[in-house]
């Protein structure tokens, strides 16, 4: 008798033993899917974010033309409406001339206006502002009164420089050092020089005591004498006084370059640490050479302090430099940021000569004159003050002040410039 075996339990379908492929075949599908959605999103993004490089491109080039106060349609002529170009400043520089031990002599300012630009080129000059190392700088930030030799003494020719510019409402364009040995050339080329003093120069002796140093009337001073008369502080002599001394002198030193048989401009060579961007004292002197010189003074006033003995000061007079920097210097820059209000002046009338005349008139108000040019047409009969921001209100109304005019709020809240001045008929004589 056989046996049989025993039955076998069925074995599983084929599709069991393939499920786990068809999930990995799926998994696949799904991923390619995935990835080719994203190649897809991030196609779009790429193309979005060129877009908005484009686009951030295109603000900023505007920017950028707004700040230097292009256009993106450039007006070329400059008899057109709309035509607007950059001012070039005034060149102020500040000469300080330094003793063998590094201590200030004396300055002056050198305003040059070699194009005659401000007025013609027939008035092509520069300008000599003498001052004294015993001008007295008034307070700014932390820093207290001081006389313009301690300021130099203990920051040099940057710190003379703000605080000069602080006072006189102004800064220099350039600062140069010039040591004294190089004024004792010059002088020993000028010989002997003969001045004319109006009243006594009076200082200490040996022991003190109160002497007369330079008697008035005609003094005659050898070349080694000339750098201790321009460092020299008379005792209670004004700052004016001592100014128009210097002036005399400066006057006769400069005569020494205007001759043309004269090699000392070309002969006089400054050590290359002493100067700050000039080659030689005879490129800044051959400038003022080759052009008309004339000299101002700075305003001042006295100021008595309440001391035993009382002591007379002289510093700038802040009411009368206003309308002195509008007349000497017609382009000014500021000495620190924000002490100017930038300006921007449009004559929107045909005559030329009504931006010279308004010109000194919005400098006297605070203003840096930035930009200038037209107006969007020629025949606006008022003037006005613009300002675009509340906080360059104070200054418009400053400049409005000096115009006869109101201040109102501009409608350019993109304007690159603190105060625009739009002149009319009414601002001709």
């Amino acid at each position: 008798m056989s046996t049989l075996a025993p039955e076998q339990p069925p074995s599983e379908p084929a599709a069991s033993n393939s499920q786990p492929v068809v999930r990995s075949a799926m998994r696949q599908r799904k991923a390619q899917k995935r990835r080719k959605r994203a190649t897809v999103i991030q196609g779009v993004l790429s193309a979005v974010f060129v877009l908005a490089l484009i686009l951030l491109g295109f603000i900023g080039w505007n920017s950028a033309l707004k700040i230097t106060g292009g256009r993106v349609s450039e007006v070329t002529d400059p008899a057109a409406p709309n035509f607007i170009a950059k001012v070039e400043p005034t060149n102020v520089e500040l000469v300080a001339v330094t003793a063998p031990d590094g201590s200030l002599v004396t300055m002056f300012f050198l305003l040059s206006d070699p194009a005659g630009k401000s007025k013609g080129p027939e008035a092509a000059s520069n300008t000599v502002v003498a001052m004294s190392s015993g001008l007295i700088l008034w307070e700014f930030e932390d820093a207290p009164p001081d006389s313009a030799g301690n300021i130099y003494a203990s920051g040099g020719i940057d710190a003379l420089s703000l605080r000069l510019g602080a006072d006189s409402s102004f800064g220099s364009t350039s600062t140069s050092e010039v040591p004294s040995t190089v004024i004792d050339e010059l002088a020993a080329a000028a010989g002997p020089i003969t001045l004319e003093l109006p009243d006594n120069v009076l200082g200490p002796d040996e022991t003190g005591a109160t002497v007369v140093k330079y008697p008035a009337g005609a003094l005659v001073l050898q070349p080694d004498q000339v750098t201790e008369f321009l460092g020299f502080r008379g005792t209670d002599e004004q700052e004016l006084t001592r100014s128009l001394r210097l002036e005399q002198l400066w006057t006769k030193l400069f005569a020494v370059l205007g001759a043309t048989e004269s090699p000392t401009k070309s002969s006089i060579v400054l050590p290359a640490s002493a100067s700050t961007g000039l080659k030689s004292f005879g490129d800044l002197l051959g400038q003022m050479s080759s052009a008309q010189i004339s000299f101002t003074n700075l305003p001042t006033k006295e100021v008595v302090l309440n001391t035993s003995p009382p002591v007379m000061l002289n510093q700038i007079d802040e009411l009368a430099i206003p309308g002195w920097v509008g007349e000497f210097v017609p382009f000014p820059v500021s000495a620190y940021p924000g002490q100017r209000a930038t300006v921007s002046m449009l004559n929107g009338t045909t005559d030329k000569r009504l931006s010279n005349l308004v010109a000194p008139k919005v400098v006297a108000g605070g203003g840096q004159i930035s930009l200038a040019g037209n107006a969007g047409s020629f025949d606006m009969t008022t003037s006005k003050v613009e300002y675009t921001e509340i906080g360059s209100k104070s200054a418009a109304e400053a400049i409005a002040q000096q115009l006869g005019l109101p201040a109102t709020l501009g409608a350019d809240p993109n304007s690159n410039v603190d105060v625009t001045v739009t002149m009319g008929q009414d601002l001709l004589p």
